[in-house]
């Protein structure tokens, strides 16, 4: 056998003798014998390959140690030889080829499809009106068929199966007809496509008769197949092979659940890295292929690892919930990219892939696509996400996909700008994920002595008004989701259609779900309905809404919806029901009446108003929150935690044992700072207020405060009593509003993005890092300060009202610090700094914790805290003469506003050591024996004196 593939005689004994093994008669040995005399399968082959494969195909023995003489193979090649998968790829290639040129002959059909790639990816190529091409990978092969009419669709359909049949059964070869095997999907539409329908899926039972030489087979029409592991549906949606990949990825976490991502012992990085490599890669297998499909689609298919990811990441969240984020933002916050970043990247590598490889066809049909969910749709909006994230690197802003396509084949450094984004987009949204874990923590731990409504803006105001209890919605929709679960409201065309044939135009849809849309969407049936029928009883309507939901539960498994049509509509032969208004009707209605006793008035649990208008006011006008002035917010906290005094001065007096002032980003010690005015004052006799000026520069140790243990060791000095109050002002070099200026820097945060710019380099990303932690390492300061009674500032540069319209970026519009500045304790004060003495106008906004008297002394100065100069100060942009940027010397405070500092600061301990002693005021302190803070740690309180 193995000599017959090769050009020359075979011997017809040594075959018959094969022959016999296998099974084969001597009528169907010459049959295949004059087929392969016809072949060549080892035509195009080298004079060298062709040699080595003769002598692996005659020389196939080989020798064991203990065997006397030589082993002889009866079936394959010798055992380690990879060729017959090769081999049989050039036999199945000759099957292939031989089934096309049938089909030519007997449809008249051109073959469009063609393994060459396309010269110019940018041009479309006219597809014919009639034709059919084949997608094979080796012995899997799908042909794609298309005609101008549905008739011809199934005749032509019906060749290309007899043909491929019978090309194979002349080289031995069969087709398993099985389902799952071998099986067709069809999309008919146009003239006559309705009575096609009806024939194929009602005639013939949605099987068809396929007459080959040895006989006829059926073959089985269906709505999805498995090909190549992805899912194909008609209508070309992609539901099914979302909830596949989702199943997979689930079914790949599951295996290893207990036995690997739940052990503690094990690093997050390392969960994180095979997570990647044994789920991800299931979860967005062949995603990057899908078309027309969805946003909606893929944020489910996003979803669909949610709550993997969040069991992965349950260590970083430290009991915030994880609704609070996205999917996206909990990927970010174990080091990986979300799956809708990994499927644009994988889109993006596979059109560059695609533009060296894949032929005229495909790229024919992906611009015959103008959907607004098709392939190349998407293509452009992958483009974009690049030149977003992209650092540094500007391309060009193209918004046709041939464009793109086009850049895309001339750019050799495709894949490396792909990675660079991907990175990028990693760091973006991590940022963002830890900007907003960090501001839950805060809230929460901010809440726990002062319970915090939501802020609920003019725009999210609730409309819908429900009359059977006092919940309020913003929707109608919403209004009957509260009904149907709490008041049992249900459709009021539940009670009255049954079954899955309309008596009132007689067509059976063959499922209940597609008889309600039907007679919804038809007023002459409805009215028909309403009119010979009573509403059924409860018991009636329940049963029937249990059967479905599990026969809808089981569609939506396979990735159907509850109203998908299996099979065409179709004609019902009986009588119909009378018409609505006429005599039968309301003879027939009056007999139902009488017949059920207790109708169902389930359908009236839908009570409702809308309170507002339907047309809600526009404006164009949008208001940006932010901080800028405020006497003091309205949260007092649990027994006064939060008050200026009350309890809190009580807790200071008890818990204070060391008048020491803690001065955060201080600089270089210089005459007249923040710690040469607080020691300069006297406190109630001979008592002093001591000043710590801390800053990398002056010390290491303790000073490096983007080190969380620098930041407990302050936390824990607060809560032994050694510290009166804290204060600061942080960097503000990725914050300044200098950079949205024109020829300022180039901006790193903005208003939508205030923990970093999507697009920034390494370099830039690690300044942006470096900011935040700086922020947040004062604020949680604050925190403590607030709930110990103790007092502290923090100064930035207030909110730059001028560059309103190109939202800048600043600390004072953070949620965050928004949260701090409802407690009582907390003022808000901005004022320019030019009244302190500084030579520039300088804005800028402090937060004061139990500091108002700095805020009292500012309002006496210049117009309440304001420029009162009449000349204009020098501004604060460019680049000085020693080559220092003109900022720089406003970073360090004036002499004056230190002095007010200091004295608020010895008012705060004047103020509570004058106080009368008063009695202990009733609090849980167990809520302070143990507080987490916003990063995760604990700290264990001292009370002692």
């Amino acid at each position: 056998m193995r000599s017959s593939f090769f050009q020359g005689d075979f011997h017809d004994d040594e075959i018959c003798y094969a022959m016999k093994h296998l099974g084969i008669t001597p009528k169907e040995w010459h049959e295949i014998k004059s087929v392969v005399a016809s072949d060549d399968a080892t035509h195009g082959l080298h004079q060298h390959q062709v040699g080595i494969m003769k002598d692996m195909f005659s020389a196939t023995h080989f020798s064991m140690h203990g065997l006397d003489g030589k082993t002889a193979t009866m079936r394959g090649t010798r055992p380690g030889d990879p060729v017959a998968d090769i081999l049989f790829n050039m036999v199945f290639r000759l099957v292939v080829l031989d089934a096309r040129k049938k089909i030519e002959a007997s449809t008249g059909m051109c073959c469009f499809g063609s393994p060459k790639p396309a010269e110019d990816v940018t041009r479309q190529i006219s597809v014919p009106d009639r034709g059919f091409a084949e997608v094979t990978f080796v012995d899997d092969i799908a042909y794609a068929i298309h005609s101008q009419s549905p008739d011809d669709v199934i005749s032509s359909l019906q060749v290309v199966a007899s043909c491929l049949h019978d090309s194979a059964a002349s080289r031995g070869l069969a087709i398993n007809y099985q389902a799952g095997k071998t099986e067709a999907l069809i999309k008919l539409a146009g003239a006559g496509s309705k009575s096609t329908k009806h024939k194929i899926w009602h005639a013939h039972g949605g099987r068809l008769p396929i007459v080959t030489e040895h006989g006829v087979q059926s073959l089985q029409l269906v709505h999805s197949y498995k090909h190549l592991g992805s899912f194909m549906q008609d209508h070309a949606v992609v539901q099914k092979d979302i909830r596949y990949r989702t199943a997979q990825a689930r079914k790949a976490f599951g295996q290893l659940h207990r036995q690997f991502y739940g052990k503690r012992n094990v690093h997050d990085r390392t969960k994180s890295a095979v997570y990647a490599a044994l789920v991800m890669s299931r979860h967005t297998y062949n995603a990057h292929t899908w078309a027309w499909v969805s946003e909606k689609d893929l944020v489910q298919w996003e979803n669909g690892i949610r709550a993997q990811v969040a069991a992965l990441a349950k260590s970083v969240l430290k009991h915030v919930p994880p609704f609070h984020f996205t999917t996206a933002e909990i990927c970010a916050l174990i080091g990986l990219n979300g799956p809708q970043d990994l499927l644009h990247a994988n889109r993006l590598r596979y059109a560059k892939r695609a533009i060296q490889t894949a032929p005229h066809a495909m790229w024919s049909f992906l611009y015959a696509n103008d959907h607004e969910n098709s392939w190349m749709t998407w293509l452009v909006a992958s483009y974009k996400w690049l030149r977003v994230h992209l650092p540094r690197v500007a391309i060009p802003d193209l918004d046709e996909a041939g464009d793109v396509l086009a850049f895309i084949a001339i750019d050799e450094k495709w894949k490396g700008r792909v990675k660079a984004a991907l990175q990028s987009c990693l760091r973006f949204t991590a940022a963002n994920a830890f900007g907003k874990l960090w501001t839950s923590r805060l809230q929460i731990q901010v809440s726990r002595f002062a319970p915090l409504t939501e802020q609920v803006g003019p725009s999210a105001e609730k409309k819908w008004k429900c009359n059977l209890c006092a919940a309020s919605f913003e929707s109608k929709k919403a209004l009957a989701v509260h009904s149907r679960h709490k008041h049992q409201y249900r459709t009021q065309l539940k009670y009255y259609v049954f079954g899955d044939e309309c008596s009132a135009c007689g067509k059976k849809f063959f499922s209940r779900a597609r008889l309600l849309a039907h007679v919804g969407a038809s007023q002459h049936c409805k009215e028909i309905y309403f009119a010979c029928f009573v509403p059924a009883a409860e018991e009636v309507v329940e049963s029937v809404e249990n059967d479905e939901r599990e026969k809808m539960r089981a569609l939506r498994a396979q990735g159907w919806s509850a109203s998908k049509a299996f099979l065409p509509v179709t004609r019902i032969s009986g009588p119909l029901l009378p018409g609505s208004g006429t005599d039968d009707a309301a003879t027939m209605k009056a007999r139902w009446s009488a017949r059920i006793c207790e109708t169902g008035r389930a359908f009236e649990g839908l009570d409702g108003y809308c309170e507002c208008s339907s047309e809600a006011a526009k404006s164009d006008v949008e208001i940006l929150p932010f901080l800028l002035q405020t006497n003091g917010g309205m949260k007092q906290g649990e027994a006064g935690i939060y008050m200026q005094f009350g309890l809190a001065a009580e807790a200071a007096r008890l818990h204070i044992n060391c008048f020491l002032f803690v001065h955060f980003f201080s600089g270089f010690r210089r005459k007249g700072d923040l710690q040469h005015c607080i020691e300069s004052h006297e406190i109630v006799g001979n008592q002093q207020i001591f000043c710590i000026s801390v800053d990398l520069c002056l010390a290491k140790e303790f000073s490096d405060l983007t080190d969380a243990e620098t930041k407990q060791f302050w936390i824990q000095k607060m809560r032994q009593g050694q510290v009166i109050g804290i204060g600061g002002g942080p960097s503000c070099e990725t914050w300044s509003a200098a950079r949205h200026m024109p020829a300022g820097p180039s901006p790193l945060r903005s208003y939508d993005f205030p923990w970093g710019l999507p697009g920034l380099t390494g370099k830039q990303w690690r300044q942006v890092s470096t900011g935040t932690t700086l922020i947040q390492f004062l604020v949680d300061l604050l925190v403590v300060a607030s709930q110990l009674g103790l007092c502290g500032f923090l100064e930035h540069p207030q909110f730059p009202l001028w560059l309103m319209r190109v939202r800048p970026a600043s600390i004072w519009m953070l949620q965050a610090l928004r949260t701090l500045a409802r407690l009582e304790c907390v003022q808000i004060c901005s004022f320019d700094q030019c009244v302190f003495g500084l030579d520039a106008t300088k804005p800028t906004t402090l937060m004061l914790l139990r500091l108002h008297t700095f805020k009292d002394v500012t309002f006496t100065k210049g117009l309440r805290g304001r420029c009162p100069h009449r000349t204009k100060h020098k501004p604060l942009q460019g680049i000085q003469q020693d080559g220092s940027f003109a900022t720089a010397r406003a970073k360090v405070y004036p002499e004056a506003m230190n002095r007010a500092l200091a004295i608020a600061v010895s008012r705060f301990l004047t103020e509570r050591r004058l106080q009368s002693s008063m009695s202990q005021l009733p609090i849980d302190l167990q809520k302070l024996d143990s507080t987490e803070f916003t990063d995760g740690s604990i700290v264990q309180p001292d009370y002692h004196q």
